[in-house]
């Protein structure tokens, strides 16, 4: 699951289903409040990071690019409809890390804050 908080104003709930590059994603509009106190309460780091939307022949690309502690990460996705789409992969994108665990939100929260407290 996810909580997402937009400029203060706009807070939504994710829940994704599945372990696939493609997944299942239910997403909800909930009050900011409860998208504070959610956060506010989340185990390990707050992930900070500003998402692009780059079309690139036929796909929207998902560029993150991160802030405060995981400054200067930068990773990219495609959305696809099905796992058989090939979507031709833009110049600009590097290393596939489609499917490893450290780049994913929830290690990036907890690695830190075990790297942080020296676990």
């Amino acid at each position: 699951m996810r909580v997402r908080l937009e400029n203060g104003h706009i807070a939504t709930l994710t829940v994704k289903i599945g372990r696939t590059m493609t997944r299942d994603e239910f997403e909800y509009a909930i009050p900011v409040a409860d998208a504070e106190e959610l956060i506010g309460t989340a185990i390990g780091l707050v992930i900070r990071k500003t998402r692009h939307n780059v079309p690139f022949k036929g796909f929207v690309w998902e560029v993150d690019v991160f802030e405060g502690a995981h400054e200067g990460l930068v990773i990219a996705e495609v959305e696809m409809g099905d796992e058989s789409d090939n979507p031709e992969l833009p110049d600009w994108v590097g290393d596939e890390v489609t499917g490893q665990y450290r780049y994913s939100n929830q290690a990036l929260a907890l690695q830190f804050e075990q790297e942080y407290n020296g676990l």
